[in-house]
């Protein structure tokens, strides 16, 4: 299945990471693709089929299908809830014993298992193993649902804080995508500096094509695109569907442009009347998110809430596209954010979008720091040959 020189790792995901079609399942793929090159990795996903593919090599993927009830207690959270939340993994995980099953088998030559997520940690927990666990933060889970869940799921959120508490504890280590989520975590359950290591969110560089802002007008023409387009990208998530609303609005203010959406929130608004200049492509794959970064003129990032940071900046910045964000989309990257995108409340950004279609050269500046940021700073390859090197001093 994998070459057995190299010492294995264990990483446990509530969802499928391949083909990654989302921010979160981009996170994880990309990140231990590039740790396959120091470890063999097994990913252990539930899904609804069962599955054990290799996806890279060095990098395995097994799907656990989940049963029955698992799917009942799923679709009742998401009746109740309004959005689905891999949270609700933390009562469900126990009514498919098959994955524990498989974690007991997979683990008896790892080194070392990875929760990405802390959804999964009583499941690590029933193993009654000492192998050392590293806890993959992608949020601080419990700042985020406190955001996002409504009051009658206030036991749900009691669930989060104590899993995100035990996940924390219990560790050896702790990837956090920036520095002002280690301190919150930090803060939050009382968890010492020195256990944390900067794992933050990147783009795979080597694959998006990157369009330098003065070669866009020649590539749209080819195409036969007249209009200026902007481009979002959000998967099916409060905080993403709110800035989608604020997407729309700024639409109707600017009817000549294009306004591409894409991603799994689109499905919020399938039924919606939505302004004539926006186009809704949902999920798509990575070669045709890749097609439409190259030929949008400007990106927009306007989240109000949320934790962790944004995947689809770094994808942004790798295409060579000039931003638009609030500053919280902004968050985890670079204080002098000035210098690589405009920093923008909601109101003012069809005023800033303008503003750029009208001066090329503010585009290109702003877009060209950028990509020089993500390519020295955000490479996936980076990434995971910092957080392995790390891991290599505490497994061995």
């Amino acid at each position: 299945m994998y070459p057995t020189t190299k010492p294995k790792i264990v990483v446990l995901n509530p969802f499928p990471v391949y083909p990654p079609l989302s921010g979160g399942q981009g996170r994880v793929f990309h990140l231990y693709k590039h740790f396959a090159e120091t470890y063999n990795v097994v990913i252990i996903c539930f899904a609804d089929l069962r599955s054990c593919q290799v996806i890279f090599p060095g990098l395995v993927q097994i799907l656990v299908p989940k049963s029955p009830a698992h799917c009942q207690m799923e679709l009742a959270m998401y009746r109740e809830a309004g959005f689905s939340t891999c949270a609700i993994t933390l009562r469900a995980a126990n009514l498919t014993p098959e994955y524990a099953y498989v974690l007991n088998e997979q683990a008896k030559d790892a080194s070392a298992i990875v929760l990405s997520h802390p959804y999964l940690y009583n499941v690590v927990q029933s193993m009654h193993s000492n192998i050392p666990i590293i806890y993959d933060a992608h949020n601080v889970e419990y700042d985020l649902h406190q955001q996002i869940l409504p009051t009658s799921l206030g036991y749900l959120l009691a669930d989060i804080h104590q899993a995100e508490k035990s996940a924390c504890e219990h560790s050896v280590l702790i990837a956090t995508c920036s520095q002002q989520d280690a301190g919150k975590i930090a803060e939050l359950y009382s968890i010492k500096e020195n256990k944390f290591i900067i794992v933050p969110n990147g783009a795979a560089t080597e694959a998006i094509p990157f369009v330098a802002f003065n070669k866009r007008k020649s590539l749209k023409t080819a195409y036969k695109i007249l209009q200026p387009m902007i481009i979002y990208i959000g998967s099916c998530y409060r905080c993403n569907i709110q800035a989608a609303e604020r997407v729309i609005e700024i639409a109707e203010q600017l009817p000549a442009a294009k306004f591409i959406i894409l991603g799994s929130l689109c499905t919020v608004f399938n039924e919606r009347v939505l302004p004539k200049n926006i186009e809704l492509l949902g999920v798509v794959s990575e070669q045709v998110k890749y097609h439409f970064l190259s030929i949008s003129d400007i990106a927009l990032n306007p989240v109000l809430s949320g934790s962790g940071t944004n995947l689809k900046m770094f994808e942004y910045m790798a295409a060579g596209i000039p931003i638009i964000t609030t500053l919280l989309g902004a968050r985890g990257l670079p204080e002098d954010n000035d210098k690589y995108f405009i920093i923008s409340e909601c109101r003012d950004m069809p005023s800033h979008i303008l503003n750029l279609l009208n001066n090329p050269a503010l585009a290109a500046c702003l877009a060209g720091h950028a990509y020089q940021l993500v390519t020295t700073c955000f490479a996936w390859q980076q990434i995971a040959g910092n957080f392995a090197k790390k891991l290599s001093t505490i497994i061995g």
